[in-house]
């Protein structure tokens, strides 16, 4: 069994992972999309597609076209 004090150690020790791991992910990606963030795209890569009479093969340059132009009409969160 653990003493009361070896608990807090462990619970603090998950904590400061927790939050270094958030730290980390925040520091290699400081733009994280929200829900609706990726909605923008998605529809957009729909239109995009839709366009082209949604030919199959070019799903990622649609997405990736649709991301570029979402990004520039956004803010930037710096």
């Amino acid at each position: 069994m653990f003493t009361q004090s070896q608990t807090n150690e462990v619970k603090t020790s998950k904590q400061q992972r927790n939050l270094n791991q958030r730290t980390t992910a925040m520091t290699v990606a400081p733009h994280i999309a929200t829900p609706n963030h990726q909605t923008m795209i998605a529809e957009a890569a729909y239109y995009a597609a839709q366009r082209r009479g949604f030919v199959p093969g070019f799903e990622l340059d649609d997405w990736l076209t649709a991301e570029r132009e979402i990004e520039k009409m956004l803010p930037r969160k710096d």
